[in-house]
């Protein structure tokens, strides 16, 4: 901080040409949003302007802010991380982690959110006034970052790291991931009712077109298009379901065996429980040996060094998808030559071995959208 200012034990490291650059802005990707330099975001605050850049991980949070007007300069750190759910309570939107109304608990203190105080204490709310916006429903639908794996398996790294957002209009304004109210402060522009600095501020830029984009605030770089289809969380309750299903196809070894089956197809009962081991194994090669304690996305990445655990898991995965493939032949020829047994017992046991089957294609829609099936390497 002190060589952005000039001065580094007395030597002026940068010098003012390189310095003016590092502080100039070179882009903007709305006029609320922050705008972009060769390294930092600029922004002005209540008549401030302030250059910043930050940086998080697992257990850690940073912000550096300087005020060059101020000859001042503040950096933030912060060890520790906020509760937060896990993949699959993210992608069913579950609320278990947001406080009751009637609590008074007071939100994490990140080095962001510590700087937003920083501001707010020093230079007071941010400046900003609300205004009706008719048509609310034009911001409607559902948005996912750009900064994600969008042709390979890391897509699943998506879910964690650029969640979806999911944006619904309400009476005075937008709930974006079931949380909100989001007023409208015009400029296609809204912001969290209970925001008084403008960190939970998100802005829409149709460019001419009717699908809009969300940008973010910090930093104003980040790029969310309206996407096609359906949001991901609508693919967990299939796929929950199908895993229960499928567990239960362990039962299908327990099948009797008809000598009439002349072909032998009736012994593709063994078939859904060598499936479900094959998948465990393949979700096995991915996290082992990954430390408990280490936050499961972030260091999955490290997992390139073992090549094989993703090659396994890809292999686990398509074999899946070819096994369905061959439980629905099955189930034809099953109700055809009434394998298993007759009477009402053969007709429970195929109903059985059918709802196995629905259990595996429920499961394909979303390791499909997480590009595991097919051979998807980065």
């Amino acid at each position: 901080m002190m060589a952005q200012f000039g001065q580094l034990d007395g030597v002026d490291i940068l010098g003012s040409d390189l310095r003016d650059l590092l502080h100039t802005e070179l882009a903007r990707n709305h006029p609320s949003m922050t705008g972009v330099g060769l390294i930092f975001g600029l922004f002005d605050y209540n008549d401030q302007h302030v250059v910043y850049h930050a940086g998080n991980g697992p257990g850690f949070d940073s912000f550096m802010a300087l005020f060059p007007e101020q000859n001042t300069g503040l950096f933030i750190a912060t060890i520790g991380q906020p509760p937060a759910p896990g993949p699959f309570e993210s992608l069913s939107g579950s609320e278990r982690l947001i406080p009751d109304e009637d609590l008074n608990v007071r939100p994490w203190l990140g080095a962001q959110e510590a700087f937003g105080a920083f501001m707010l204490d020093v230079f007071g709310p941010a400046e900003y006034e609300q205004v009706e916006t008719a048509d609310l429903e034009r911001y409607e639908g559902v948005f996912w970052g750009e900064r994600r794996s969008h042709a390979t398996w890391e897509a699943i790294l998506g879910l964690a790291m650029n969640y979806p957002y999911s944006v619904e209009a309400v009476e005075g304004g937008l709930m974006i991931n079931s949380v909100g109210p989001y007023i409208s402060i015009g400029d296609d522009t809204f912001q969290r009712e209970d925001d008084e600095i403008g960190v939970r501020r998100k802005s829409f830029s149709f460019n001419g077109e009717s699908a809009a984009q969300i940008l973010h605030a910090y930093p104003g770089l980040d790029v969310a298009p309206r996407v096609e289809g359906i949001h991901p969380r609508l693919l967990l309750p299939p796929f929950l379901i199908g895993m229960i299903l499928l567990a239960s196809g362990l039962f299908s070894v327990f099948y009797p065996n008809r000598s009439t089956d002349e072909i032998g197809l009736s012994r593709l009962k063994w078939l859904p429980p060598v499936m479900l081991l094959t998948f465990i194994l393949g979700l096995l090669a991915v996290i082992s040996g990954h430390p408990p304690e280490e936050d499961f996305f972030f260091g999955i990445g490290r997992s390139y060094q073992h090549p094989w655990r993703f090659t396994l898991f890809l292999l686990a995965t398509n074999a899946i998808a070819i096994g369905t493939l061959v439980l629905i032949w099955t189930n034809f020829r099953a109700w055809q030559h009434q394998y298993w047994a007759e009477g009402w017992v053969g007709v429970l046991l195929r109903g059985h071995f059918a709802l196995v089957t629905a259990g595996w294609i429920a499961v394909l829609p979303l390791l499909s959208l997480l590009n595991l099936i097919g051979w998807n390497w980065p």
